[in-house]
């Protein structure tokens, strides 16, 4: 989607692994947020999290919001799937609703389903994301197939611009 949070892949699998959340809902997320970075504040806040707060980068981002996702007793603490989350990350009517929170969970679970995800699936703690296990030996046969539209492979999403990992493909 021509979006600068590219360089940051490895980043987003990173937080997932690190947090138990599928990176696929994190870019999610920057979609409806910044448009995948391009938007609002962009690189230094790509999530909307905790409203108009900048960080140093999506690294940061990425560390701290995963943290607060999956904190116990936090405010995300129960709440495993993109509604359940939106609910509490973007509620219709806040102090800091533009007016498009009520359309937040929608629009996740679009963009998550666009990664292959299953968008009624949990997306952080056991059993999250819908592409079930990846063969280490061949992530992207194994991812591509379960893509909705039919198989691609590593050479197609190479060509998008730079050299990915095969956990990084997996991911995507």
């Amino acid at each position: 989607k021509g979006s600068p949070l590219a360089p940051y892949a490895n980043d987003f699998v990173r937080a997932g692994q690190k947090y138990g959340i599928d990176p696929r809902f994190l870019v999610a997320v920057s979609g409806i947020e910044t448009g995948f970075g391009r938007a609002g504040s962009g690189l230094a806040n790509p999530f909307g999290y905790m409203s108009a707060k900048r960080f140093s980068g999506p690294r940061e981002v990425l560390d701290r919001m995963g943290r607060e996702l999956t904190k116990p007793k936090g405010y995300y603490d129960g709440r495993n799937t993109i509604n359940q989350i939106g609910a509490t990350w973007a509620p219709p009517r806040a102090a800091n609703d533009a007016g498009g929170n009520a359309g937040w969970p929608a629009a996740v679970r679009r963009f998550y389903q666009e990664q292959g995800g299953n968008p009624n699936a949990v997306v952080k703690g056991s059993g999250r994301g819908a592409a079930g296990p990846v063969d280490p030996t061949d992530p992207v046969q194994q991812v591509s197939g379960q893509i909705p539209g039919g198989q691609i492979g590593a050479q197609n999403l190479q060509a998008l611009g730079a050299t990915m990992s095969p956990q990084v493909i997996a991911a995507i």
